[in-house]
């Protein structure tokens, strides 16, 4: 007999350490390759996996409270975390691969080029090397 639709954990997603930043702010989670990966508090409370939280989706009210911070990290087995926040939300359970894609996903941040870049790019040359 064969189960359709149903993914098996994969066990090499489960980490080595998961704890909230002293502010709240973010979730640090640290894989067993040594990846670290912060994810903020907000990103948390907006894909959380709850029927409150998808409802919020379907409804497309899913704008986080200003200021929303990580008040609560509970395991939940080998399965994920169960995370509260600062507005009383703490029913969703972020299994690990739910927590893996969601800091694998591309930030705001991943496209700003610092103003200290070289000075080939700002004139609009590239490096020989890119060439």
């Amino acid at each position: 007999m064969s189960t359709i639709g149903i993914d098996k954990p994969d066990l090499e997603t489960l980490p080595d350490a998961c704890e909230a930043a002293s502010d709240g702010a973010r979730l640090a989670v640290t894989w067993p390759d040594g990846r670290r990966s912060d994810i903020d508090a907000a990103t948390l409370w907006r894909e959380c996996p709850s029927a409150v939280g998808r409802r919020r989706r379907m409804d497309g009210r899913n704008q986080p409270p200003p200021g929303v911070r990580l008040v609560g990290v509970s395991a939940i087995g080998r399965y994920g975390v169960n995370l509260a926040f600062s507005d009383g939300h703490d029913r969703g359970i972020y299994p690990w691969f739910l927590l893996a894609a969601l800091a694998s996903r591309p930030r705001a941040e991943d496209f700003i080029i610092p103003d200290d870049r070289p000075a080939s790019l700002v004139s609009g040359q590239l490096p020989e090397r890119c060439l």
